[in-house]
C-alpha cells in the first residue's frame, strides 16, 4: 500500500534505518509513529507533523525564513490533542 511505503523508513545496505520514507521523515516514540515534512521558500517556513494511527496532525506556517525548532513546537502541540480522537461520522 502506498501510504505504508511512504511512512516506512528506508533501510541502508548495512541494515540501519534512514529515518526517511517516501517524502516523509519517519520516527517512533514508544508505540507511537510520527511522520513529518518540512519546507520553506523565501519568506516562509512550514512544518507538518502527523500521527497517522491517532488521526492527528498539526501544521505550522511561519512568515519567516529558516525558523528553527519547529519540530519541537509541533510535538508540544501534538501533546495537547485528546486521545483517541473520535471517528468522524461524515
Amino acid at each position: 500500500d502506498t501510504l505504508g511505503r511512504m511512512y516506512t523508513s528506508a533501510r541502508l545496505n548495512n541494515g540501519n534505518l534512514t529515518g526517511y520514507g517516501l517524502g516523509w521523515m519517519v520516527s517512533q516514540q514508544g508505540t507511537r509513529q510520527f511522520v513529518a515534512h518540512s519546507g520553506g521558500a523565501m519568506g516562509g517556513t512550514t512544518y507538518l507533523l502527523r500521527e497517522p494511527r491517532a488521526r492527528t496532525a498539526n501544521v505550522i506556517l511561519a512568515n519567516l525564513d529558516n525558523v528553527t525548532r519547529l519540530r519541537e513546537l509541533a510535538e508540544q502541540l501534538m501533546a495537547l490533542a485528546p486521545r483517541p480522537l473520535p471517528v468522524s461520522t461524515r
